[in-house]
């Protein structure tokens, strides 16, 4: 097997392996999507892939863990015997079932799993040209020292530093970017190259003969095993002038025993480097696994159909509230719901890609199944602000239309009561009201039977307007504004108020709602408040503690506990003076806006009425 490692052609030929040739065809186009540097290969057959390496230039080897006759591990050893600096990297669905420490220590250079985002073929991409570039490095290293000596060096000759002169080694580590150092089998470096050394924030020369411990946190003694390559992530201990926290790659290499040379340092002749450390800066790499987490989570958990698709308006992601996202990757919507139905939407997906314009709560019907989805559907941008493809959520809206048609046929009828009451009932009473006004003016006529017939006409009179102001704001509200409280409260107040009362907001705030409905309520309660607290009556507004909605109470006597819900019913009152609708109409002003209300003590023992469920407007 050759490598394709010269300066000239900075490109990294991969062999992906899997026994899913359909993932394979897939992971091939987002790899290279993701970097030019990449050509990617593949092969489904572990077997074939191994005899693959003997005759193609491969620069590294991508794997998955189980597969038939020979699985990710056999492989591994495989390639491992034969082909010692191959970076070996697992890309696979079982990173759960794997002993990661264990593949590691077999020679695995990293291990990811597979999902579905078209992101973690970045993540994978990023990966492998990081081992690529590890690789070439120490090959870089190593092979130029023995052309240089002529025979088989070794990678460091302390003594050679300590004398004030550098190695050939020590000359190559110093330009290359990743970061090289060398240590005893007690992990103290006898060799640390400027790349290094920027890495944890300190000055090369320092480092020389410091223990590594002293510079790493969680970087233990057993770390420089001198039986196996070891891979950590690991955080370097920065001085407060540092910069904010890092996670470094570090991957430690024992020196075969035949290469390890005596050097001059504190121990003498006992100083042996025993150790290669390179390492590289991941942490954007370690937070952006962080945030695929995340991600990954949101797909599984969201209970709606979250989705993403390529430029070709392909589903490459899809939450798990669809029955089987599996089958949809891939596909368009034209090839997963049919011509008739998902044509729209499919041209809908590739003028949101073309444009770039968003689509924001579309309405869509399935006239089959009798359902509907709201769906919005934004572009998906890279870092460059290139469009890659869309993000969208669809949600099932059938129950809310169902019940918004119930609504609509509701207030049709309470529409139909409405015009009975304002003019097939209303009429004969104004009627019957003038014919007694007649009888007493004209005739003369004064009995206490024509001022109780009048008072019953009046009474059904006011009445009659409560249960059409009940009908009328029984209506569910479908079109609401930001409403100032203290502007309605204070027109509310100015109609209500007699004698010595108070009004007492507690601050300003807005309401979303209907403004003539919330001007029915205010009132209606401040009418009940001076109807049974008396005229110097104090009342307070204002919102809930936890902004769950706002409160209106009084200091009057309140209501018994085992009369509030009785309250609540049409006609009820304790009071002459009352029709009993009052309340009534408050709630049913509430349940329009699709609030709970509940009626409570208050601070001073007065009536509390609360509203829950509202949404608030900052005008900020």
């Amino acid at each position: 097997m050759s490598h394709r490692g010269d300066d000239s052609d900075p490109g990294i030929r991969v062999l992906h392996v899997d026994d899913d040739p359909g993932l394979l065809e897939l992971s091939a186009r987002f790899l290279e999507r993701a970097t030019d540097r990449l050509s990617v290969a593949t092969e489904s057959d572990p077997v074939r892939a191994l005899e693959r390496l003997s005759t193609e230039s491969v620069d590294c080897l991508v794997s998955d863990y189980q597969m038939p006759e020979l699985n990710g591990l056999e492989l591994l050893d495989a390639v491992h015997d034969r082909y010692p600096t191959l970076p070996f990297v697992f890309f696979t669905g079982c990173r759960s079932e794997m002993d990661v420490s264990d593949v590691f220590s077999r020679g695995a250079t990293d291990v990811l799993e597979k999902n579905r985002p078209a992101e973690q073929y970045e993540l994978l991409a990023h990966r492998v040209v990081d081992a690529v570039e590890r690789a070439r490095a120490r090959r870089e290293l190593s092979e130029r020292e023995r052309n240089r000596s002529g025979n088989e060096a070794p990678f460091r000759n302390p003594t050679a530093s300590l004398n004030g002169a550098s190695s050939p080694t020590d000359e190559i580590a110093d330009h290359v970017a990743v970061g090289v150092c060398t240590c005893t089998d007690e992990g103290r470096v006898t060799y640390a190259n400027d790349a290094f050394a920027s890495l944890i924030d300190r000055d090369s020369e320092s480092l020389r003969w410091t223990d590594l411990r002293e510079h790493f946190d969680g970087l233990e003694s057993d770390a420089f095993d001198p039986e196996a390559q070891r891979r950590l992530e690991i955080e370097p201990k920065l001085g407060e002038d540092g910069a904010d926290e890092r996670v470094l790659s570090v991957t430690i290499t024992p020196v075969e025993p035949s290469r390890r040379e005596r050097g001059g340092g504190p121990n003498g002749p006992n100083d042996r480097t025993a150790s290669v450390l390179t390492c590289e800066d991941v942490t954007e790499r370690v937070a952006y696994e962080h945030d695929s987490h995340l991600l990954e989570a949101l797909f599984e958990q969201i209970p709606a159909h979250l989705y993403v698709k390529d430029e070709a308006a392909r589903h490459v992601r899809i939450s798990n509230e669809y029955p089987n996202p599996d089958e949809v990757i891939g596909k368009t919507d034209v090839e997963v719901y049919g011509a008739e139905r998902g044509t729209k939407s499919y041209e809908r997906d590739l003028r949101i890609v073309d444009t770039g314009e968003p689509m924001i709560n579309v309405v869509e019907g399935n006239p089959e199944t009798h359902r509907y989805f709201l769906s919005s559907k934004v572009p998906w941008r890279n870092d460059d602000g290139e469009i890659k493809g869309l993000i969208g959520i669809t949600r099932d809206i059938t129950e809310r239309k169902r019940h918004q048609r119930q609504l609509e046929r509701q207030n049709d009828r309470l529409r139909t009561v409405a015009s009975v009451i304002s003019h097939d009932i209303r009429n004969p009473l104004n009627l019957a009201s003038g014919k007694l006004q007649l009888l007493e003016d004209e005739c003369g006529i004064e009995s206490v039977h024509l001022s109780d017939a009048q008072h019953s006409l009046d009474r059904t009179h006011d009445l009659l307007e409560s249960l059409l102001s009940l009908v009328k704001h029984g209506q569910w509200v479908a079109e609401t504004d930001p409403v100032s409280v203290e502007t309605v409260t204070g027109l509310c107040w100015r109609h209500v108020a007699a004698g010595a009362g108070v009004l007492e907001l507690d601050q300003e705030f807005y309401v979303v709602g209907d403004e003539d409905r919330l001007l029915q309520l205010f009132e209606n309660l401040f009418r009940n408040a001076a109807l049974h607290a008396g005229s110097d009556v104090t009342i307070r507004v204002g919102p809930l503690e936890d902004w769950s909605g706002f409160y209106v109470e009084d200091d009057g006597p309140g209501i018994p506990a085992d009369e509030r819900e009785r309250v609540f019913e049409s006609g009820y009152t304790t009071s002459t003076e009352g029709t009993g609708f009052g309340i009534p109409i408050i709630e049913v002003i509430a349940e329009a806006h699709g609030w709970d209300v509940r009626l409570t003590d208050g601070r001073t023992g007065g009536a509390r009425f609360e509203f829950v469920g509202v949404d608030f407007y900052d005008p900020t």
